[in-house]
């Protein structure tokens, strides 16, 4: 059933994930169940079975290639704090199983999946994390089961009215366990109303981290740190692309007053914002080079959390006001579409966080996929009782979903909306403050959904 879950990944790349879908008499791997799965369709996301089947695919792989960078890779998570040590023992054994012992090239790999599947995991230590420390929690967090650093932007370049082109941007590093990574990124073409983005997996040997500083490289994809608060992202896809320097001008904004927020799965998690950096340097649409400023949002997080399946579901905002304020937003909503737990996180024009839990929404007006069939919110109306403010916020492109475009066992996560946006926010003296705004949320089956 998991055979060759390499060349999965492999075609992964290969076909890439922006507009285009596969190639023309391209297929997938056998033996998978993938091809038996609607690219459209949103079955499970990456829930636990599905991290464990996926796992036990590339390190069988692995073993059968003699591979021991990847091998090694995932002994050394599963012996050094790993936080799902049952998980990892189930991936070793059904591993070990798929591939026979003759199989295996390299002295010495069977021996090292044996001890985990045996439960030799090495000495397990109960500290735990009491904050987040700047600049060393930038980095990888190899204990973590769940990490991704997230990026988005409103660029410009320069000219007067018609001359100006305006864009947005996504940038997101994810991984699960030790073998799982993806790249997402798209861009915005909000003046030509055009959209690009991929999905990616990058094969785990083509991810590189670093612990104690940020040096994030997920194949073409990179983010690393180049000075105090000072961050260089590069990344590329078919005819796009994105090259920028950015600059915090403000404090990290830690979520939930301190930094720790508990998931809807019962888990804790550690996340920051970064809320306001300037970006200089170039974005690359339709092959052409185009020299952009502007401004840009950060967030990082991870834990020992995983995402259920993507059974609890989230609407996320970035904000960022002319006022020099901004506001990460974020309720989540169960499966069904109940309202969970709400988080208000501000950053003043001061540099100092405040953090709350109460804000409601309005879903003002709907985009349906033609891709999926989805409806999406594409128009907003946020109270926020606490401080007596509104903010209404639009978006600048209805298309800006990320969908997925291949089988589900070749992109497990989940078919979603991230849309550059504008922003007025209404304060409770009547003052009109414009801004802009980045929006992540999931589709609805039908026009409706949680206030």
């Amino acid at each position: 059933m998991l055979r060759r879950l390499t060349s999965l990944a492999v075609l992964a790349l290969t076909l890439g994930a922006c507009a285009a879908g596969p190639r023309p008499g391209a297929s997938l791997p056998t033996g998978t169940g993938a091809t038996a799965q609607s690219a459209a369709a949103d079955p499970a996301g990456l829930d636990m079975p599905t991290y464990i089947r996926l796992t036990t695919g590339l390190l069988a792989d692995a073993l059968r290639a003699g591979d021991a960078t990847t091998v090694r890779l995932f002994t050394a998570y599963a012996e050094g704090q790993d936080p799902q040590p049952d998980a990892s023992r189930a991936i070793a054994k059904a591993a070990l199983a798929a591939v026979p012992e003759g199989a295996t090239e390299a002295v010495g790999l069977r021996a090292s999946v044996a001890r985990i599947a045996a439960g030799d995991l090495g000495v397990r230590s109960a500290s735990e994390p009491t904050g987040i420390t700047f600049p060393a929690d930038e980095g990888d967090h190899p204990r973590a089961l769940t990490e991704w650093w997230y990026l988005n932007g409103h660029l410009e370049t320069k000219g007067l009215g018609p001359l100006k082109r305006r864009f947005g941007y996504e940038f997101t590093l994810f991984k699960a366990g030790a073998l799982l990574h993806w790249a997402h990124v798209a861009v915005t073409d909000v003046t030509l109303k055009r959209f690009r983005y991929t999905r990616e997996f990058i094969p785990a040997k083509q991810a590189k981290g670093a612990i104690g500083r940020l040096a994030q490289g997920y194949g073409p994809h990179s983010l690393e740190g180049v000075g105090p608060s000072v961050y260089a992202l590069a990344s590329g896809f078919g005819d796009s692309g994105l090259d920028l320097r950015l600059t915090s001008q403000k404090a990290p904004l830690l979520i939930g007053g301190n930094g720790k927020i508990d998931m809807p799965e019962g888990k804790d998690s550690w996340y920051y914002s970064q809320t306001r950096l300037t970006a200089t340097g170039a974005v690359v649409v339709g092959g052409e080079r185009k020299e952009v400023t502007g401004v840009s949002w950060l967030d990082h997080q991870w834990g020992p959390f995983f995402v259920s399946g993507f059974a609890d579901r989230w609407d996320w905002f970035a904000l960022q006001f002319d006022d020099g304020t901004e506001y990460n937003l974020f309720g989540f909503r169960s499966a069904s579409g109940q309202a969970g737990n709400r988080h208000v996180n501000r950053s003043g024009s001061d540099g100092r966080g405040t953090a709350g839990t109460r804000f409601t929404m309005e879903r003002l007006d709907w985009w349906r996929s033609p891709q999926t069939g989805m409806y999406y919110t594409t128009d907003w109306r946020i109270g926020l009782p606490e401080t007596g403010e509104t903010v209404e916020v639009a978006a600048l492109v209805q298309d800006q979903e990320l969908a997925r475009r291949k089988a589900f066992l070749a992109d497990p996560l989940p078919n979603y909306w991230e849309g550059a946006m504008s922003a007025v926010k209404h304060t409770a003296d009547g003052k009109a403050v414009k801004g802009v705004a980045y929006c992540e949320h999931f589709g609805f089956k039908s026009p409706s959904g949680p206030r």
